[in-house]
């Protein structure tokens, strides 16, 4: 087998629709590191891309899409001493749409990110460059009336959530331990009738401790 058919076809994977799987799948987890190490680095989606999974992306609005640099060797996320930005370019059609100097995401969670906000002018294909990457981050926004996902501005959708004296029979309804968290004594429907922000967190705190889900519920 040719090997640098192999390291193509392992950045291809990282780049597109396998990055925020193996983000994941791999939260939880350290870094490795592998002899013959290049320290090839490839920007990858932390988001559905579109390509392989349904669209989350549409155009008109502002959108923000989290990228997330891999170690192309270990396949695995940059969690160690991540770059405090990146310059990214967005193209669309053959032509560059736009620059952006990315400010890396980091404060108490495991993989940093660098969120990128944009508002793109059509659906369609579009890629999403860096110098230091071999391959674009490749994605697919499409039109609002396809997207099912509620966007800025739209009215939220009210949703009944198992709380503590109606758990709805959810059983647990919260997987923290070794004590729920203090967040299930309301419902969601019941707070968006009150005034103020509301946030609502769905995650698995007792199964993904230490990648996005136990972190961002200890940051609430």
């Amino acid at each position: 087998m040719n090997s640098r058919l192999g390291v193509v076809d392992r950045r291809t994977f990282l780049a597109g629709a396998g990055a925020l799987g193996l983000v994941l799948a791999t939260g939880c987890g350290g870094n490795a590191k592998s002899d013959g190490a290049t320290g090839a680095r490839i920007l990858g989606a932390a988001f559905a891309n579109g390509m392989s999974s349904d669209p989350v992306l549409i155009p008109g609005i502002e959108q923000r899409a989290p990228l997330v640099i891999f170690d192309a060797d270990s396949g695995r996320p940059l969690r160690d001493n991540p770059p405090d930005s990146i310059d990214v370019e967005l193209w669309f059609n053959g032509a560059r749409l736009a620059q952006s100097k990315l400010v890396v995401h980091a404060d108490e969670i495991s993989t940093p990110y660098y969120p990128l906000t944009m508002t793109l002018p059509e659906a369609g294909d579009y890629e999403v460059r860096a110098s230091f990457s071999e391959l674009p981050v490749a994605f697919r926004a499409s039109a609002r009336d396809k997207v099912p996902l509620t966007q800025v501005g739209d009215p939220v959708r009210s949703v009944d959530t198992p709380t503590t004296t109606n758990p709805l029979n959810v059983n647990p309804i919260c997987t923290r331990t070794p004590t729920a968290c203090p967040l299930h004594d309301t419902s969601y429907a019941e707070l968006l009738k009150t005034t103020g922000p509301t946030a609502l967190l769905i995650s698995t705190p007792g199964f993904c401790q230490t990648a996005v889900c136990g972190p961002v519920l200890e940051l609430l």
